[in-house]
This record gives structure tokens, sequence and C-alpha cells, in this order.
């Protein structure tokens, strides 16, 4: 692509991979296939508007002798398996409140259930003492 830069004319190459992943998914109209798109290796060589392709060599030369700082790439690796381990906790942590709210909720059925019975206990002998009063039944 060719643009102005501060008033001078320049070239610019973009080099990169694009990749892609596939998968289907259930939906209400069916399967349908979900795509995720990527990009990675990016990289250009950009100068001066006609010099592009003279300076092909050296541009190629500086891409070559690139090198990961392992230092920085180390410490990048920890966050990544940081944020990681903390993602996992935080699922971890929302299943052990839905354990806990579920628990509860079945106590506290379990609660109004005996109450149920116990009223439905008392209506029963309340039902058969009067059934026995007008009966005159001692």
């Amino acid at each position: 692509m060719e643009y102005q830069k501060n008033g001078m004319w320049v070239e610019e190459e973009l080099y990169g991979v694009i990749e892609s992943f596939s998968f289907p998914i259930q939906s209400m109209y069916g399967t349908v296939s979900n795509t995720l798109w990527t990009m990675g290796y990016l990289f250009s060589f950009k100068s001066q508007k006609g010099k592009l392709d003279s300076n092909a060599a050296l541009l190629r030369s500086i891409l070559s002798s690139f090198r990961v700082n392992p230092q920085w790439f180390n410490r990048y690796n920890q966050v990544a398996e940081y944020l990681i381990r903390r993602q996992i906790q935080q699922i971890r942590s929302v299943g052990e409140l839905s354990r806990i709210i579920s628990q509860t909720h079945n106590e506290i059925s379990d609660m109004m259930m005996q109450s149920y019975n116990e009223r439905q206990g008392v209506y029963d002998r309340v039902a058969e003492n009067f059934s026995q009063h007008i009966r005159g039944v001692d």
C-alpha cells in the first residue's frame, strides 16, 4: 500500500498468517458452523516510495534476526498461567456457590414439607376429635 506520511510518500507491504477454525453448533435452526478467525505472525516492510524493492534484502535480514527475549517470554507465560489459574478458581467458586444454594434450597424445601406434614397431622387429629365428639364417642 502507499500513503503519505509527514509530506513524504511511503510504500508498505504487510505480511501475516490468517488461520480459521470451524466447528458445529446446535441451534434452533439445526446445526450451523461457527468459524473463529485469528491473525498471527504480523509484520510489515516500509520504505520511501520507489525504494522498497531495493531495501528488501536489508528488511529480510532484520526480520530473520528477530529473537524473543527469554526473560520477557518467561514472564509473559507466568502471567498467562496465573490468569488461567484465576479463571479456573473462579469457575470452582461459582460451582461451590451453586452447591451451597442448592443445598440451602433443599433444606428449606424439607423444612416446609415437614411443617406441612405436622400441620396436616394436627388437622387430622382435630377432625378425628370433632368427628368423635359429634358422634358421642368417648
